[in-house]
């Protein structure tokens, strides 16, 4: 199933509570008219557990055919999205992932995006998820692994971040259990040899 995921940064000028309550209202109303929308969820990053301040969410979308998704991004649906993200993002960029159909939503994720630069991905990125999963008791695992042949979603009008070559999503029944996790999630990356990696706790919010 063709999955997209974008990494959002809000504006500036806005709290935290108003980036979250716009994107999961207003935003995400348009969005779900998006046409072959079969999963959109959003990933509300909880800024105290980690260093960096660059994401302060993650969309996961996955649509029913790489058809339908390229033609979502170009209907007049993603038009009215490119007007509307101005009001609460000053960044955004994105690319579609090789990945697995939705996981059952949990309202706690541990989020491990691995750095461009990395050595190591796939098959070794795997085996870390799942020995790592079993390690601190997460209910789900699932990696995504950056397609680099696809075009890099971005806006004239807003900054773009570089994207990660994989992120690896840890699921927990709630945000609580997902932040005693995270310095667990950090010790074990001392294991994944090559990997450079940032370590983001969010609430997960199921639109679709």
């Amino acid at each position: 199933m063709p999955k997209r995921i974008t990494y959002l940064t809000k504006r500036e000028s806005l709290s935290r509570a108003e980036f979250s309550e716009h994107w999961s209202g207003v935003h995400a109303r348009i969005a779900i008219n998006l046409p072959g929308v079969l999963a959109y969820r959003q990933n509300h990053v909880i800024p105290d557990f980690s260093s960096e301040n660059d994401v302060d969410g993650i969309v996961e979308l996955w649509f029913t055919s790489e058809a339908d998704a390229s033609a979502g991004f170009g209907s007049e649906v993603a038009d009215r999205l490119i007007v509307d993200e101005p009001r609460f993002l000053d960044g955004l960029a994105g690319a579609a992932v090789d990945a697995t159909d939705p996981l059952p939503a949990q309202p706690g994720k541990v989020w491990v995006l691995v750095q461009p630069s990395s050595t190591t991905v796939g098959a070794d990125l795997n085996r870390w998820a799942n020995s790592a999963r079993a390690d601190i008791r997460a209910l789900h695992v699932a990696v995504d692994l950056l397609d680099n042949s696809s075009p890099i979603l971005t806006r004239t009008a807003l900054s773009a971040r570089e994207l990660p070559s994989a992120a690896v999503s840890f699921a927990f029944a709630s945000v609580p259990e997902a932040s005693a996790a995270a310095e667990r999630v950090r010790r074990a990356l001392a294991t994944l040899a090559g990997a450079r990696a940032t370590v983001y706790v969010a609430e997960e919010v199921v639109i679709v």
